[in-house]
Protein backbone atom coordinates (compact mmCIF):
# COMPACT_ATOMS: atom_id res chain seq x y z
CA UNK A 1 0.00 0.00 0.00
CA UNK A 2 1.59 3.46 -0.70
CA UNK A 3 2.31 5.97 1.86
CA UNK A 4 -1.48 7.75 2.92
CA UNK A 5 -1.22 11.31 2.03
CA UNK A 6 -4.25 12.38 3.68
CA UNK A 7 -3.63 11.07 7.69
CA UNK A 8 -4.94 14.01 10.02
CA UNK A 9 -1.63 13.79 11.59
CA UNK A 10 -2.80 16.70 14.48
CA UNK A 11 -5.44 14.17 15.27
CA UNK A 12 -3.14 11.12 15.39
CA UNK A 13 -0.31 12.57 17.00
CA UNK A 14 -2.66 13.76 19.34
CA UNK A 15 -4.14 10.56 19.93
CA UNK A 16 -0.18 8.78 20.71
CA UNK A 17 1.00 11.40 23.11
CA UNK A 18 -2.44 10.61 24.95
CA UNK A 19 -1.20 7.39 24.90
CA UNK A 20 2.44 8.05 25.99
CA UNK A 21 1.66 9.16 29.04
CA UNK A 22 1.55 5.66 29.84
CA UNK A 23 5.55 5.60 28.73
CA UNK A 24 5.72 8.82 30.54
CA UNK A 25 4.88 7.12 33.80
CA UNK A 26 6.88 3.83 33.13
CA UNK A 27 10.56 6.11 32.76
CA UNK A 28 9.74 8.17 35.60
CA UNK A 29 9.08 5.64 38.14
CA UNK A 30 11.68 3.21 37.38
CA UNK A 31 14.05 6.14 37.40
CA UNK A 32 13.18 8.64 40.34
CA UNK A 33 13.89 6.11 42.73
CA UNK A 34 18.03 6.54 41.60
CA UNK A 35 17.33 10.24 41.95
CA UNK A 36 16.09 10.18 45.61
CA UNK A 37 18.43 7.06 46.67
CA UNK A 38 21.41 8.94 48.89
CA UNK A 39 18.10 11.34 50.27
CA UNK A 40 16.58 8.16 51.46
CA UNK A 41 19.30 7.03 52.86
CA UNK A 42 19.62 10.06 55.15
CA UNK A 43 15.96 9.65 56.02
CA UNK A 44 17.15 6.11 57.79
CA UNK A 45 20.67 7.09 58.61
CA UNK A 46 21.76 4.44 56.78
CA UNK A 47 24.64 6.38 55.00
CA UNK A 48 27.39 4.61 56.50
CA UNK A 49 25.32 1.14 56.53
CA UNK A 50 26.35 -0.71 53.43
CA UNK A 51 24.53 -3.93 54.34
CA UNK A 52 21.27 -1.85 54.86
CA UNK A 53 22.28 0.16 52.07
CA UNK A 54 22.53 -3.02 49.66
CA UNK A 55 19.17 -4.41 51.22
CA UNK A 56 17.34 -1.26 51.16
CA UNK A 57 17.96 -0.49 47.77
CA UNK A 58 17.49 -3.68 46.23
CA UNK A 59 14.38 -4.31 48.00
CA UNK A 60 12.36 -1.18 47.23
CA UNK A 61 13.92 -0.60 43.74
CA UNK A 62 12.81 -4.06 42.79
CA UNK A 63 9.33 -3.75 44.22
CA UNK A 64 8.03 -1.76 41.11
CA UNK A 65 8.79 -4.48 38.40
CA UNK A 66 7.24 -7.11 40.89
CA UNK A 67 4.09 -5.16 40.31
CA UNK A 68 4.49 -4.64 36.73
CA UNK A 69 5.17 -8.48 36.14
CA UNK A 70 2.11 -9.56 38.12
CA UNK A 71 0.05 -6.99 35.89
CA UNK A 72 1.55 -7.64 32.87
CA UNK A 73 0.96 -11.45 33.16
CA UNK A 74 -2.66 -10.65 33.74
CA UNK A 75 -3.60 -8.20 31.60
CA UNK A 76 -4.50 -10.13 28.39
CA UNK A 77 -7.76 -10.36 28.66
CA UNK A 78 -8.66 -6.79 29.89
CA UNK A 79 -6.50 -6.02 26.80
CA UNK A 80 -8.51 -8.11 24.50
CA UNK A 81 -11.90 -6.37 26.30
CA UNK A 82 -11.11 -2.78 26.16
CA UNK A 83 -7.64 -1.20 25.99
CA UNK A 84 -8.88 1.90 27.32
CA UNK A 85 -10.32 0.18 30.24
CA UNK A 86 -6.79 -0.69 30.97
CA UNK A 87 -5.62 2.85 30.60
CA UNK A 88 -8.48 4.15 33.17
CA UNK A 89 -7.26 1.11 35.58
CA UNK A 90 -3.94 2.43 35.44
CA UNK A 91 -4.37 5.75 36.13
CA UNK A 92 -6.64 4.55 38.93
CA UNK A 93 -3.23 2.22 40.27
CA UNK A 94 -1.03 5.35 40.07
CA UNK A 95 -3.23 7.60 42.39
CA UNK A 96 -3.09 5.14 45.18
CA UNK A 97 0.92 5.20 44.40
CA UNK A 98 1.14 8.46 44.57
CA UNK A 99 -0.63 8.72 47.57
CA UNK A 100 1.09 6.32 49.46
CA UNK A 101 4.67 7.35 48.29
CA UNK A 102 3.95 10.98 48.50
CA UNK A 103 1.59 12.21 51.07
CA UNK A 104 1.04 8.80 53.07
CA UNK A 105 4.53 7.87 53.74
CA UNK A 106 6.53 10.30 56.09
CA UNK A 107 9.80 9.24 56.78
CA UNK A 108 11.24 8.73 60.72
CA UNK A 109 14.26 7.15 61.21
CA UNK A 110 13.23 5.85 64.63
CA UNK A 111 9.81 4.02 63.07
CA UNK A 112 11.50 3.34 59.98
CA UNK A 113 9.63 -0.62 59.15
CA UNK A 114 6.01 1.12 59.65
CA UNK A 115 6.99 4.53 56.94
CA UNK A 116 9.14 1.89 54.90
CA UNK A 117 6.10 -0.66 54.65
CA UNK A 118 4.37 2.38 53.25
CA UNK A 119 6.78 3.72 51.05
CA UNK A 120 6.89 -0.07 49.54
CA UNK A 121 3.11 -0.30 49.17
CA UNK A 122 3.29 2.71 47.13
CA UNK A 123 5.95 1.14 44.82
CA UNK A 124 3.96 -2.05 44.29
CA UNK A 125 1.01 -0.06 43.00
CA UNK A 126 3.06 2.46 40.84
CA UNK A 127 4.46 -1.42 39.85
CA UNK A 128 0.89 -2.41 39.21
CA UNK A 129 -0.19 1.02 36.77
CA UNK A 130 3.56 0.65 34.70
CA UNK A 131 3.01 -3.20 33.84
CA UNK A 132 -0.24 -2.27 32.82
CA UNK A 133 0.88 0.51 30.58
CA UNK A 134 3.87 -1.08 29.06
CA UNK A 135 1.57 -3.93 28.14
CA UNK A 136 -0.85 -2.12 26.30
CA UNK A 137 0.84 1.00 24.91
CA UNK A 138 3.00 -0.72 22.08
CA UNK A 139 0.02 -2.93 20.70
CA UNK A 140 -2.42 0.48 20.79
CA UNK A 141 0.36 3.11 18.82
CA UNK A 142 0.93 0.30 16.57
CA UNK A 143 -2.93 -0.44 15.84
CA UNK A 144 -3.55 3.06 15.52
CA UNK A 145 -0.01 4.17 13.47
CA UNK A 146 -0.05 4.27 9.67
CA UNK A 147 2.26 1.18 8.02
CA UNK A 148 4.91 3.28 7.04
CA UNK A 149 4.86 5.06 10.32
CA UNK A 150 4.66 2.02 13.05
CA UNK A 151 8.52 2.15 13.15
CA UNK A 152 8.51 5.93 13.62
CA UNK A 153 5.51 5.86 16.24
CA UNK A 154 6.56 2.80 17.94
CA UNK A 155 10.22 4.32 18.87
CA UNK A 156 8.19 6.88 20.91
CA UNK A 157 7.40 4.58 23.64
CA UNK A 158 10.70 4.13 23.87
CA UNK A 159 11.17 8.26 23.45
CA UNK A 160 9.11 9.14 26.33
CA UNK A 161 10.53 6.64 28.71
CA UNK A 162 13.91 8.32 28.27
CA UNK A 163 12.07 12.08 28.61
CA UNK A 164 11.05 10.89 31.57
CA UNK A 165 14.12 9.67 33.30
CA UNK A 166 15.77 12.66 32.09
CA UNK A 167 13.04 14.96 33.93
CA UNK A 168 14.09 12.55 37.00
CA UNK A 169 17.87 13.17 36.36
CA UNK A 170 17.41 16.76 35.92
CA UNK A 171 15.39 16.77 39.16
CA UNK A 172 18.41 15.19 41.02
CA UNK A 173 20.83 17.93 39.82
CA UNK A 174 18.74 20.48 41.49
CA UNK A 175 18.94 18.43 45.18
CA UNK A 176 20.54 20.63 47.52
CA UNK A 177 23.04 19.19 50.06
CA UNK A 178 21.01 18.51 53.22
CA UNK A 179 21.39 17.46 56.35
CA UNK A 180 19.12 14.39 57.49
CA UNK A 181 16.64 16.45 59.28
CA UNK A 182 16.39 18.88 56.31
CA UNK A 183 15.92 16.37 53.67
CA UNK A 184 12.63 14.92 55.55
CA UNK A 185 11.38 18.49 55.85
CA UNK A 186 12.58 18.62 51.87
CA UNK A 187 9.31 18.95 50.18
CA UNK A 188 11.04 17.78 46.23
CA UNK A 189 10.72 13.91 47.07
CA UNK A 190 7.16 14.85 48.15
CA UNK A 191 6.25 16.88 44.46
CA UNK A 192 8.15 13.87 42.40
CA UNK A 193 6.48 10.93 43.58
CA UNK A 194 2.81 13.67 43.35
CA UNK A 195 3.44 13.87 39.68
CA UNK A 196 2.10 10.82 37.87
CA UNK A 197 -1.54 11.34 39.19
CA UNK A 198 -1.27 14.68 37.49
CA UNK A 199 -0.65 13.20 34.59
CA UNK A 200 -3.38 10.54 34.74
CA UNK A 201 -5.88 12.55 35.23
CA UNK A 202 -5.06 14.18 31.95
CA UNK A 203 -4.80 11.43 30.02
CA UNK A 204 -8.35 10.19 31.46
CA UNK A 205 -9.98 13.54 30.63
CA UNK A 206 -8.49 13.61 26.92
CA UNK A 207 -9.82 9.91 26.37
CA UNK A 208 -13.36 10.65 27.59
CA UNK A 209 -13.57 13.79 25.40
CA UNK A 210 -11.41 13.46 22.35
CA UNK A 211 -10.09 10.17 21.79
CA UNK A 212 -13.26 8.36 22.87
CA UNK A 213 -12.95 5.15 20.42
CA UNK A 214 -10.61 2.35 20.53
CA UNK A 215 -8.57 0.91 17.76
CA UNK A 216 -10.15 0.04 14.44
CA UNK A 217 -8.38 -3.43 15.11
CA UNK A 218 -10.12 -4.05 18.04
CA UNK A 219 -13.86 -2.94 16.45
CA UNK A 220 -13.16 -5.16 13.52
CA UNK A 221 -12.05 -7.99 16.45
CA UNK A 222 -15.37 -7.89 17.61
CA UNK A 223 -17.40 -7.61 14.12
CA UNK A 224 -18.46 -3.87 14.71
CA UNK A 225 -17.56 -3.26 10.91
CA UNK A 226 -19.16 0.16 10.97
CA UNK A 227 -17.69 1.63 14.39
CA UNK A 228 -14.17 0.56 12.46
CA UNK A 229 -14.78 2.62 9.99
CA UNK A 230 -15.62 5.64 11.45
CA UNK A 231 -12.12 5.80 13.66
CA UNK A 232 -10.68 5.39 10.77
CA UNK A 233 -12.78 8.41 9.33
CA UNK A 234 -10.88 10.06 12.33
CA UNK A 235 -7.00 9.42 11.06
CA UNK A 236 -7.70 9.54 7.45
CA UNK A 237 -9.85 12.51 5.42
CA UNK A 238 -9.94 10.55 2.30
CA UNK A 239 -12.62 8.02 1.44
CA UNK A 240 -10.99 5.77 -0.28
CA UNK A 241 -7.75 5.69 2.01
CA UNK A 242 -10.33 4.58 4.68
CA UNK A 243 -11.77 1.93 2.53
CA UNK A 244 -7.98 0.94 1.74
CA UNK A 245 -6.90 0.63 5.78
CA UNK A 246 -9.83 -1.17 6.57
CA UNK A 247 -9.69 -3.86 4.02
CA UNK A 248 -5.80 -4.43 5.11
CA UNK A 249 -7.03 -4.27 8.55
CA UNK A 250 -9.92 -6.77 8.27
CA UNK A 251 -7.61 -8.76 6.36
CA UNK A 252 -4.89 -8.80 9.23
CA UNK A 253 -7.89 -9.68 11.71
CA UNK A 254 -8.76 -12.59 9.93
CA UNK A 255 -5.15 -13.40 9.45
CA UNK A 256 -4.66 -13.44 13.20
CA UNK A 257 -7.89 -15.49 13.82
CA UNK A 258 -8.02 -17.88 11.63
CA UNK A 259 -4.32 -18.50 10.68
CA UNK A 260 -4.27 -16.57 7.02
CA UNK A 261 -6.47 -19.07 5.27
CA UNK A 262 -10.36 -17.96 5.93
CA UNK A 263 -10.78 -20.87 7.88
CA UNK A 264 -10.72 -21.74 11.49
CA UNK A 265 -7.37 -23.43 12.48
CA UNK A 266 -7.41 -26.30 14.66
CA UNK A 267 -5.87 -25.78 17.60
CA UNK A 268 -5.43 -22.24 19.83
CA UNK A 269 -3.83 -19.69 18.32
CA UNK A 270 -0.74 -20.70 20.39
CA UNK A 271 0.13 -23.62 18.11
CA UNK A 272 -0.10 -21.79 14.76
CA UNK A 273 2.16 -18.61 16.38
CA UNK A 274 4.28 -20.11 18.59
CA UNK A 275 7.15 -18.65 17.44
CA UNK A 276 6.20 -15.34 17.38
CA UNK A 277 5.09 -15.81 21.01
CA UNK A 278 8.13 -17.25 21.98
CA UNK A 279 10.77 -14.46 20.02
CA UNK A 280 8.10 -11.80 22.11
CA UNK A 281 9.25 -13.12 25.19
CA UNK A 282 12.64 -13.60 23.99
CA UNK A 283 13.93 -9.90 22.53
CA UNK A 284 12.58 -7.98 25.84
CA UNK A 285 14.67 -10.71 28.12
CA UNK A 286 18.08 -9.61 25.60
CA UNK A 287 16.75 -5.96 25.88
CA UNK A 288 17.13 -6.49 29.78
CA UNK A 289 20.19 -9.01 29.11
CA UNK A 290 22.37 -5.94 27.76
CA UNK A 291 22.73 -4.74 31.66
CA UNK A 292 20.50 -1.64 30.92
CA UNK A 293 18.71 -1.19 34.12
CA UNK A 294 22.07 -1.84 36.17
CA UNK A 295 23.28 1.08 34.67
CA UNK A 296 20.17 3.29 34.65
CA UNK A 297 19.31 1.82 38.74
CA UNK A 298 22.41 2.18 39.84
CA UNK A 299 24.25 4.61 37.85
CA UNK A 300 24.87 7.18 40.67
CA UNK A 301 26.42 4.10 42.67
CA UNK A 302 29.12 3.36 40.04
CA UNK A 303 29.80 7.06 39.70
CA UNK A 304 30.10 7.40 43.07
CA UNK A 305 33.37 6.36 43.21
CA UNK A 306 34.22 9.20 41.39
CA UNK A 307 33.68 12.13 43.60
CA UNK A 308 31.23 14.78 43.36
CA UNK A 309 30.67 14.09 39.50
CA UNK A 310 27.94 11.32 40.07
CA UNK A 311 24.93 13.51 39.35
CA UNK A 312 26.37 15.15 36.22
CA UNK A 313 27.30 11.66 34.53
CA UNK A 314 24.33 10.42 35.81
CA UNK A 315 22.59 12.91 34.11
CA UNK A 316 24.51 12.68 30.85
CA UNK A 317 23.75 8.94 30.56
CA UNK A 318 19.90 10.53 30.75
CA UNK A 319 20.79 13.01 27.74
CA UNK A 320 22.31 10.57 25.50
CA UNK A 321 19.35 7.89 25.97
CA UNK A 322 16.79 10.48 25.10
CA UNK A 323 18.93 11.83 22.21
CA UNK A 324 19.56 8.18 20.34
CA UNK A 325 15.98 7.25 21.37
CA UNK A 326 15.05 10.45 18.79
CA UNK A 327 17.73 9.62 16.28
CA UNK A 328 15.66 5.93 16.65
CA UNK A 329 12.80 7.68 15.20
CA UNK A 330 14.54 8.01 11.80
CA UNK A 331 16.26 5.22 11.89
CA UNK A 332 13.80 2.16 12.55
CA UNK A 333 11.80 2.86 8.98
CA UNK A 334 14.69 3.48 7.04
CA UNK A 335 17.46 0.64 7.73
CA UNK A 336 15.22 -1.88 9.07
CA UNK A 337 14.86 -3.53 12.83
CA UNK A 338 17.39 -6.12 12.22
CA UNK A 339 20.39 -4.12 11.57
CA UNK A 340 19.74 -2.04 14.24
CA UNK A 341 19.63 -5.11 16.69
CA UNK A 342 22.85 -6.22 15.55
CA UNK A 343 24.69 -2.70 15.39
CA UNK A 344 23.19 -2.09 18.96
CA UNK A 345 24.59 -5.72 20.23
CA UNK A 346 28.46 -4.53 18.97
CA UNK A 347 27.92 -0.92 20.49
CA UNK A 348 26.77 -2.22 23.76
CA UNK A 349 29.21 -4.80 23.46
CA UNK A 350 31.95 -2.41 23.60
CA UNK A 351 30.68 -0.49 25.76
CA UNK A 352 30.58 -3.10 28.62
CA UNK A 353 34.17 -4.59 27.96
CA UNK A 354 35.66 -0.48 28.11
CA UNK A 355 32.94 -0.61 31.54
CA UNK A 356 34.53 -3.69 32.65
CA UNK A 357 37.96 -2.48 32.17
CA UNK A 358 37.80 1.03 33.61
CA UNK A 359 35.53 0.15 36.54
CA UNK A 360 37.14 0.52 40.17
CA UNK A 361 35.07 -0.48 44.13
CA UNK A 362 37.83 2.55 45.13
CA UNK A 363 36.72 5.27 46.00
CA UNK A 364 38.94 8.52 44.45
CA UNK A 365 39.02 12.12 45.27
CA UNK A 366 38.84 13.07 41.16
CA UNK A 367 38.96 11.61 37.77
CA UNK A 368 41.59 8.87 37.12
CA UNK A 369 42.59 7.55 33.44
CA UNK A 370 40.62 4.23 34.55
CA UNK A 371 37.77 6.16 35.49
CA UNK A 372 37.44 8.10 32.20
CA UNK A 373 37.68 4.42 30.28
CA UNK A 374 34.32 3.78 32.33
CA UNK A 375 32.70 6.62 31.68
CA UNK A 376 33.18 6.46 27.97
CA UNK A 377 32.18 2.77 28.00
CA UNK A 378 28.94 3.92 29.93
CA UNK A 379 28.28 6.33 27.25
CA UNK A 380 28.55 4.15 23.95
CA UNK A 381 26.76 1.54 26.16
CA UNK A 382 23.86 3.99 26.67
CA UNK A 383 24.09 5.75 23.14
CA UNK A 384 23.99 2.11 21.34
CA UNK A 385 21.10 0.95 23.61
CA UNK A 386 19.28 4.05 23.11
CA UNK A 387 19.32 3.68 19.14
CA UNK A 388 18.41 -0.12 18.95
CA UNK A 389 17.30 -2.62 21.67
CA UNK A 390 15.99 -0.12 23.81
CA UNK A 391 12.66 1.21 21.41
CA UNK A 392 13.24 -1.43 18.83
CA UNK A 393 12.07 -4.22 20.85
CA UNK A 394 9.13 -2.72 22.04
CA UNK A 395 8.13 -2.06 18.03
CA UNK A 396 9.10 -5.19 17.17
CA UNK A 397 7.14 -7.54 19.27
CA UNK A 398 3.98 -5.01 18.94
CA UNK A 399 4.30 -6.17 15.28
CA UNK A 400 4.64 -10.09 15.61
CA UNK A 401 2.40 -10.75 18.45
CA UNK A 402 -1.41 -10.17 19.23
CA UNK A 403 -2.54 -7.73 21.38
CA UNK A 404 -3.67 -10.12 23.66
CA UNK A 405 -0.09 -11.95 23.65
CA UNK A 406 1.45 -8.34 24.42
CA UNK A 407 1.75 -8.62 28.29
CA UNK A 408 3.93 -12.06 28.07
CA UNK A 409 6.80 -9.48 26.31
CA UNK A 410 6.66 -6.88 29.08
CA UNK A 411 6.03 -9.76 32.06
CA UNK A 412 9.51 -11.13 30.19
CA UNK A 413 11.38 -7.87 30.76
CA UNK A 414 9.83 -7.16 34.18
CA UNK A 415 11.18 -10.57 35.37
CA UNK A 416 14.55 -9.91 33.90
CA UNK A 417 14.63 -6.51 35.45
CA UNK A 418 13.80 -8.16 38.61
CA UNK A 419 16.91 -9.95 38.48
CA UNK A 420 19.03 -7.69 37.55
CA UNK A 421 18.29 -5.13 39.91
CA UNK A 422 18.29 -7.43 43.06
CA UNK A 423 21.57 -9.03 41.78
CA UNK A 424 23.37 -6.06 39.98
CA UNK A 425 24.29 -4.63 44.35
CA UNK A 426 26.04 -7.68 45.47
CA UNK A 427 27.64 -8.33 42.18
CA UNK A 428 29.03 -4.81 41.78
CA UNK A 429 30.65 -5.15 45.87
CA UNK A 430 31.18 -9.02 44.97
CA UNK A 431 32.65 -9.22 41.98
CA UNK A 432 33.12 -5.47 40.73
CA UNK A 433 34.28 -5.12 36.75
CA UNK A 434 33.49 -8.86 36.14
CA UNK A 435 29.91 -7.89 36.51
CA UNK A 436 29.94 -5.86 32.96
CA UNK A 437 31.82 -8.76 31.31
CA UNK A 438 28.83 -10.92 32.36
CA UNK A 439 26.42 -9.16 30.55
CA UNK A 440 29.01 -8.45 27.54
CA UNK A 441 29.21 -12.53 27.06
CA UNK A 442 24.88 -12.12 26.20
CA UNK A 443 25.52 -9.76 23.88
CA UNK A 444 27.94 -11.83 21.94
CA UNK A 445 25.95 -14.05 22.06
CA UNK A 446 22.96 -12.14 21.05
CA UNK A 447 24.62 -10.65 17.81
CA UNK A 448 24.46 -14.57 16.57
CA UNK A 449 21.11 -14.52 17.53
CA UNK A 450 19.92 -11.74 15.39
CA UNK A 451 21.64 -12.65 12.49
CA UNK A 452 20.60 -16.09 12.28
CA UNK A 453 17.35 -16.33 13.55
CA UNK A 454 15.69 -12.59 13.29
CA UNK A 455 13.25 -11.91 10.59
CA UNK A 456 12.83 -8.29 9.30
CA UNK A 457 9.51 -6.56 9.62
CA UNK A 458 10.23 -3.23 8.05
CA UNK A 459 7.34 -2.07 5.78
CA UNK A 460 5.30 -5.44 6.19
CA UNK A 461 1.53 -5.15 6.79
CA UNK A 462 0.17 -7.33 10.29
CA UNK A 463 -1.01 -9.90 7.79
CA UNK A 464 2.13 -10.39 6.15
CA UNK A 465 4.14 -10.03 9.16
CA UNK A 466 1.73 -12.98 10.86
CA UNK A 467 2.49 -15.10 7.60
CA UNK A 468 5.98 -15.38 8.56
CA UNK A 469 5.57 -15.62 11.60
CA UNK A 470 3.10 -18.67 11.30
CA UNK A 471 3.70 -22.30 11.78
CA UNK A 472 5.08 -24.68 9.25
CA UNK A 473 1.95 -27.03 10.22
CA UNK A 474 -0.45 -24.52 10.32
CA UNK A 475 -1.08 -24.39 6.58
CA UNK A 476 -1.17 -27.80 6.07
CA UNK A 477 -3.63 -28.26 8.84
CA UNK A 478 -5.66 -25.33 7.56
CA UNK A 479 -5.53 -27.05 4.09
CA UNK A 480 -6.91 -31.03 5.43
CA UNK A 481 -9.63 -28.49 7.46
CA UNK A 482 -10.50 -27.13 4.21
CA UNK A 483 -10.74 -30.02 1.87
CA UNK A 484 -12.70 -31.80 4.29
CA UNK A 485 -15.25 -28.96 4.98
CA UNK A 486 -15.53 -29.46 0.90
CA UNK A 487 -15.55 -32.98 0.71
CA UNK A 488 -18.63 -32.92 3.09
CA UNK A 489 -20.60 -30.26 1.01
CA UNK A 490 -19.90 -31.24 -2.43
CA UNK A 491 -22.88 -32.31 -4.00
CA UNK A 492 -22.94 -36.72 -4.61
CA UNK A 493 -23.86 -37.87 -7.79
CA UNK A 494 -26.96 -39.64 -7.83
CA UNK A 495 -26.55 -41.16 -11.89
CA UNK A 496 -23.79 -42.82 -10.30
CA UNK A 497 -23.87 -46.11 -9.22
CA UNK A 498 -22.71 -45.85 -5.30
CA UNK A 499 -20.25 -48.45 -3.87
CA UNK A 500 -21.10 -50.06 -1.12
CA UNK A 501 -18.92 -52.11 1.04
CA UNK A 502 -19.29 -55.53 1.00
CA UNK A 503 -21.19 -57.25 4.17
CA UNK A 504 -17.87 -59.50 5.38
CA UNK A 505 -18.49 -62.99 5.24
CA UNK A 506 -19.22 -65.25 8.33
Amino acid sequence: MAQLKSTNMIYLIGYVITLLFGSLHFGFNINVFSVFHDMFMQFYNWENDQNNDDLWSAVQTTLLPVGAMITALTSGPIIKKSKRLVLFIGAFLCLIGALFMSIIHNPDGNNKSSSLAIFGIGRLFMGFAVGLYSSVVPPYINEISPKHLTGTFGSCHQLCVTIASLVAAIIGLTLPTLTNDEARDHLSWRFAYSGPFFLSVIQVILILTVYRYESAVHYLSKGDEETAKLTLKHIYSDPNEVEEVFKELTNAVNCTSTGGSGHEVTGSLYSTYKKAFWFGILLPAIQQLTGINAVMFYAPTMFGNQGDVKTLLNFIVMLLNFVFTIISMFTSDKFGRKILFVLGCFGCGLGLLLATIGYSNEVTEGMTAASYVFDIGVFIFISSFGISHGPVCWTYISEILPSQWMGYGAASSWVFTIIISLTTPYMLSGIGRWTFLIFLVFMIASVVFFILCLDETKGKNKKQIMAMFKSDGADKVAKSSVEAQKSIEAPQNLDEPQKINPVPEV
